[in-house]
């Protein structure tokens, strides 16, 4: 759902929840908090028992496959689901897009395509050749989706970043709205662009694209035509995620990385890079770095969990948020533990992190009292979903990432309350209902606002490989 939909949504249920400013992104804002915080981050060996109301997950017997690659590739498919009001009708569509998985060379890469799905009546139902006319759907390798306006024709547009895991260029797209679906234009040829954010960066109506990438950032401005790349310079090196938003409270755009590199220092961080534009040169510049807390598999707390040695934080995912609703954009980061080279293998390890913005470019950590029982024993998605899941006027985050050993563990909702905290609900339901071979989920609201859980998992079929997809009604009690 759109922050703008979100917030009539919601201040419709609790008037008193909302501040303006909990809005100024796309990313949507949450109830306010007490201002008392503990700077302390939560403990590994914490008591990790959650709330364990149970919610009812019903099978409605739906189902649906397609496979991923046109050459029968068998390889697995990273991929992530992205729900949103494709066609501004009543309900959400969902957009699944991913990229061929590793062991992998540019010689041997199946290119992959996006899949649009409409879920009406607790139905599932192919819709791409609809929305996507022609090879439009073919997108060879996919990091991220992040949607716009890019040229102000008041239709939803989006925004498919190039990456394929290795050093291997590939298409980064737009996909423009229009009467009969969407129009892609391809923007860039580039490599690793992992994750993206969009704001209008330069004030001028149409939104722009900052998509973040290991050999640095790529900066994309629209315009009556479409985004157009303008050149990058600054104290950047590569970054993961990213989120936009006036962090500094002074009218201006700021680029909050996560994974981020500043030249002259050795260790990835959370940076708040400020943007400096040019469109008459089609020129930014990345400059005065702030470096943000430390993400929280980096701290001590975590040196008996992770005893590899280097950077222990692979921090995907940044969020902007005004979560305790006093008017300045606060961050929340998403990681997962980097790969652990002695063990051949990514622990399934995680954290979700919240820094409040006390001002002045200076961020706290508060995690332990907003979110302070969160199971690590997890992956991390690389997609979180923000509505009132549950409908009780307080926004909610949704979590879910593929498992491939023991069961899955790595589904949550984390429900947000009166006082501005959140808490962990229905892992456990989660765990049994979702396959661990590489399932997954999304949440999507249809025409009745009612929410349904859409479960993936994937397998080898005649054409090689297939996702699998079924469809379960959720009952919060």
């Amino acid at each position: 759902m759109d922050a703008d939909t979100l917030k009539k949504k919601l201040q419709k249920q609790n008037p008193l929840m909302m501040s303006p400013m909990a809005f100024a992104l796309a990313a949507c804002g949450g109830g306010g908090g007490d201002g008392k915080v503990t700077t302390e981050a939560s403990k590994p060996d914490d008591d990790t028992a959650m709330n364990t109301s149970v919610f009812g997950l019903n099978t409605l017997g739906e189902t649906l496959s397609f496979s991923y690659f046109a050459d029968n590739s068998v390889r697995g498919a990273v991929r992530y689901f992205y729900p949103n009001d494709l066609d501004a009708s009543k309900g959400q569509e969902v957009i699944i897009a991913g990229f061929e998985t590793q062991p992998n060379t540019a010689a041997e890469y199946s290119n992959t395509a996006l899949f649009v799905l409409d879920i009406d009546s607790g139905g599932i139902t192919d819709i791409t050749a609809t929305v996507l006319s022609g090879d439009s759907s073919s997108v060879e390798g996919v990091g991220d989706i992040i949607w716009g306006d890019f040229n102000n024709d008041g239709r939803l547009d989006f925004f498919t970043t190039a990456y394929t895991d290795m050093n291997f260029a590939v298409n980064a797209y737009s996909f423009n709205g229009g009467a009969n679906g969407f129009e892609r234009q391809q923007i860039d040829s580039a490599t690793w662009q992992h994750g993206a954010s969009v704001f209008d960066i330069n004030g001028d109506g149409y939104d722009d694209v900052y998509a973040t990438a290991y050999p640095g950032p790529n900066l994309y401005f629209g315009s009556a035509s479409g985004l157009i790349e303008y050149t990058v310079s600054g104290v950047y090196n590569g970054g993961s995620g990213v989120a936009l938003g006036d962090f500094l409270n002074n009218g201006q755009v700021q680029a909050v990385e996560v994974d981020a590199g500043v030249v002259g220092k050795d260790v990835a961080d959370t940076v708040l890079f400020e943007i400096f534009v040019n469109d008459a040169d089609q020129t930014v510049e990345l400059k005065n770095p702030t470096i943000l807390p430390a993400p929280l598999l980096e701290g001590d707390a975590f040196d008996n969990v992770l005893s590899f040695s280097g950077q222990r934080s692979h921090d995907v995912r940044v969020e902007a948020l005004d979560f305790n609703n006093d008017g300045l954009l606060d961050v929340i980061v998403f990681s997962r533990s980097s790969f652990d080279a002695d063990q051949n293998m990514w622990p399934r390890v995680s954290q979700v992190q919240f820094l409040r913005n006390d001002g002045g470019g200076v961020f706290s950590d508060v995690t332990s009292t907003i979110l302070p029982k969160y199971d690590y024993n997890s992956n991390i998605g690389y997609q979180p979903l923000f509505d009132d899941f549950n409908k009780d006027g307080f926004l909610d985050i949704f979590i879910s990432d593929p498992d491939f050993r023991g069961s899955h563990t790595s589904s949550v909702f984390l429900l947000g309350s009166s006082d501005g905290s959140f808490e962990e609900f229905g892992r456990n339901e989660l765990t049994a209902l979702i396959p661990a071979n590489g399932g997954m989920a999304t949440v999507v609201e249809d025409a009745n606002e009612d929410f349904w859980l859409l479960v993936g998992y994937q397998s080898v079929g005649v054409d090689g490989r297939q996702e699998n997809l079924t469809l379960h009604s959720i009952d919060f009690v």
